[in-house]
Formats: C-alpha cells, structure tokens, sequence
C-alpha cells in the first residue's frame, strides 16, 4: 500500500469487498448490430469525437474513391449530410483533436493522385484548413493527437516511394520536425497504424516490414526510439490506445494481401503479448477507434478475404474486458473556502495485479487531505457532528491521509491479483480538514466515486 495510514485497513478493506462469484478473465470481440451500415469498404478512416461521443468515418474504397461521412452513436450508424465534404479518397487519416474539439483529416489517394490537403470536422460540417507550410501528399500515414504536446502528429505514408518523416499540425499551420532519430523508411505494406498512449504520453506507431517483422517505436513529443522489434505478424493490421485497460491494442492484417487475419496483440509499453487466438472477425485494411463513452474499441471495414475473389468485411465489432474497471461519480459535495473538492481517478483504474490512484483538487491551503473508503454508499448528514449541509457518502470502512501537494493531493493502492476481488465494489469520499473553514469542524467533502475491481 501507498500513501495510506496503514496496511491493515487495505486487508480489512479488501476483505470487505470480496465478490460473491468469480467471473472469467479476458477480453472479447463481440458484434454491434447496427439497422444501417456503412457500404462495406476499405481504406477508410476513423476518429473518435469526444465533444459529441461518436466515431466519425470518412471515405475509403467502395468501387472507387467516396466521400461520405458516417457516425456510430454506440448503436447506430447514420449517414450525415455536410455541405461541404473532401473529395473522395482513400488511404486518408484522421485524428480529433482535444483541445479545440474537431477532428482533422489529412491526405489520401483520390484514386489516381495523392492529395496534401487538411479538412477539420465540427460534428456538422467538413472545412478545408490551410497552412504556408504543406507537407507532400500521401497515403497509408500514421495520424495521432498527441496530448502532451497538444498537436496533431504525423509520420511516413507512401506516394510512389516511403516517407520517414515527421509532421505536426496545431490547428493553424503544419511544421515539419527534425528529430534525432526516425524509423527507418524501408518499404513496407501499408500503412504506418499509429495510436496516442495518454497514461505514458507516447505516440505510439507500429511498422511491418517484410524481413524483420513489426517495428514499435515511440514518439515522445522530441525524438522517436525504437520501444521492440521482431514481433512476427502479418502487414495492414491497425492498433488503437484503449484508455480504459491502458493498453495499445493491435488486431488483423493480412498475408501480402491474400489472406485476412484476426490477431490480437495487446503493447503495455514494454512488451507485445497475445490477448486472444485468432478470431472469426478477419480483415486487413479497416479502421479501429477506442469509443470512450462505451469504454470499447470498435472496427468496421475492410476485408476478409483478398485473393483469388474479394470479400469484403461485413459488421461493426467491439473489444472488451469481459470484466470491465469502472469508475462513477455519485452524490454531492460540500464546499471548502476554494470552492468544491474535485476527487477524481487518475490515469488508471483498478485492474487486478495493477495500481490505481486516485486524486482531489481544489484542496484549501494549509488543509489537511483525507480520504474515506468503504464498501458501501451512504447518505449520512454530518449536521449532528458539526459539519451542517454535508453528507458523508461512504458507510467508512477506513480513513487514509493523502499526499499532499499544493492544492491537490493523491492516493494509490496496489490492487492484489486475488480472482476473488474481481467485480467487487467500494466507494470513496475525500475531506480537507481546515482550522477556521467554512463550518465549527473545518472541514470540506467531496462527491463520491463508485469502483468495480475488473480484469485485463
């Protein structure tokens, strides 16, 4: 245990919350049935639109170059109407940005000619940006928004010959960098599938080439390094970063085009390791997000089968933890003299044989950060104990105190890789305690946070 009082109250704790029934471990793809889909298609692209909560699909090959735009809702498609749209293609990439709440597409082939122009999606509607600065067209790129640097980050694509160059996009103009080290451009299958690890800030990019396998290297907003070489897969595949489980997952690809696979591959920023066997849901050249507001990746697109008679992929499909960490708020605070307390979970959730951290903001200076955690919600009022307009929120099991930095304070606990702890649950509260506060005690709370204890 860290950060805590003592260990004793955390077997205590644990005890407490210990799950009724074990369910299986793992992970899982499973269909999402959808009354209209897309055409069936490939070399399309994908973003997820966090300001709107949807996946957004523009364009790919569907008997030649479209230029239709999709978004899936987490239920359905719909097929939405710009007035204005980019011309059709494929090959493109997309990335959303976070900071000003649109999605940016750059490239493509127009079925005949590479294209270097950037468009940005605001949930309505498609328009072209420009920039002094373009970088030269191309297809089959690596695309991400990089958090830490706040820009859209590109990499290498293909126009007759291999790119290894870097790129970012911040909304106004495109700069090239010129970092110490880069991949190397060696030909490969297309494309470069690169995804934004937001836990460790990496832009995390995976490249096949034909004699040594799937390169992983790592953008850290500077340079590139190489992070593992000689994963033996087949080429076309894509990763996405799914948030909730921390972890870069990689799935499908092809055999030079011939035949489809359904691998998945999970990158924990040290080493590849096979989630699942090789599923029924095989294609090569689709498109894959993680859909945070359904806390799951989802695919759609590209192909199941090439060679000798094209069979195009059918359905949208999602990736899960069959025993998902989750994290709610619940209740009302009550304030201290800055206003609210703000509890929050870190980046990580609490999976078995991992540590989750919580943290509190807003905390009054020269307070003193507890933390109250239980295995059951309460709507307690606190009026009777000097604290009026308060309710504690937690039946308390323990109080911890926190660290304690400036106006925020952490906790962190190591979750044990006991099975029994899987699907349990506990609630947590935060109070700053402060001589002189806002009530006879001093003393501020927060809302409270709902965990389940779930399964990689």
């Amino acid at each position: 245990m860290k950060n805590g009082i003592s260990c004793l109250p955390i077997t205590r704790l644990l005890a407490l919350l210990l799950a009724s029934a074990v369910s299986a471990q793992g992970t899982t793809w499973s269909s999402l049935a959808s009354t209209a889909n897309p055409p069936p298609r490939t070399y399309q692209a994908m973003a997820y639109d966090a300001a709107r909560q949807e996946v957004v699909l523009f364009g790919g090959s569907v008997s030649g170059c479209v230029n239709d735009t999709w978004t899936w809702n987490g239920t359905s498609w719909t097929q939405r109407t710009p007035v204005v749209s980019p011309v059709g293609r494929n090959g493109h990439a997309m990335a959303y940005d976070r900071q000003r709440g649109v999605v940016v597409l750059f490239g493509g082939n127009q079925c005949g000619g590479y294209l270097n122009d950037t468009w940005e999606w605001d949930g309505t509607t498609w328009q072209q940006v420009f920039s002094a600065t373009q970088p030269p067209g191309r297809t089959s790129h690596g695309f991400v928004y990089h958090e830490a640097t706040g820009t859209c980050v590109m990499f290498g694509g293909w126009n007759g010959s291999r790119f290894n160059d870097t790129w970012e996009w911040d909304g106004v103009n495109w700069q090239q960098r010129q970092p110490a080290t880069s991949p190397p451009n060696t030909l490969s299958l297309p494309g470069e599938a690169m995804a934004y690890d937001s836990a460790r800030e990496r832009s995390v990019i995976a490249i096949y080439y034909p004699s040594t396998g799937i390169e992983t290297w790592e953008w850290d907003g500077v340079d590139w390094s190489l992070a593992h070489s000689g994963l033996m897969l087949p080429g076309s595949y894509q990763i996405a970063y799914d948030r909730g489980r921390g972890r870069t997952v990689l799935m499908g690809g092809s055999n030079s085009y011939t035949v489809a696979y359904g691998h998945t591959y999970e990158w924990d920023g040290t080493v590849w390791s096979q989630a699942m066997p090789i599923t029924t849901i095989d294609r090569g050249l689709h498109s894959m997000v993680f859909d945070e507001a359904r806390d799951q990746l989802v695919t759609f697109g590209g192909f199941s089968d090439l060679w000798p008679n094209t069979v195009l992929a059918t359905g949208t499909y999602a990736y899960e933890s069959l025993n998902p960490s989750t994290w709610a708020s619940y209740g009302a605070g009550c304030p201290g003299s800055l206003g609210n307390l703000e509890l929050a979970a870190a980046e990580s959730r609490p999976w078995l044989g991992d540590t989750f951290s919580v943290e509190v903001g807003n905390l009054p200076v020269g307070s003193v950060p507890l933390l109250i955690t239980g295995h059951a919600p309460s709507q307690q009022p606190l009026s009777g104990l000097g604290i009026p307009g308060c309710t504690l929120l937690v039946v308390d099991e323990n109080i911890f105190l926190m660290t304690h930095s400036g106006s925020t304070a952490s906790w962190s606990l190591a979750v044990p890789t006991t099975t029994s702890l899987i699907g349990m649950q506990f609630f947590l509260q935060s109070a700053a305690v402060l001589a002189g506060g806002n009530n006879p005690l001093g003393a501020a709370l927060s809302p409270g946070l709902r965990g389940t204890v779930g399964a990689r």
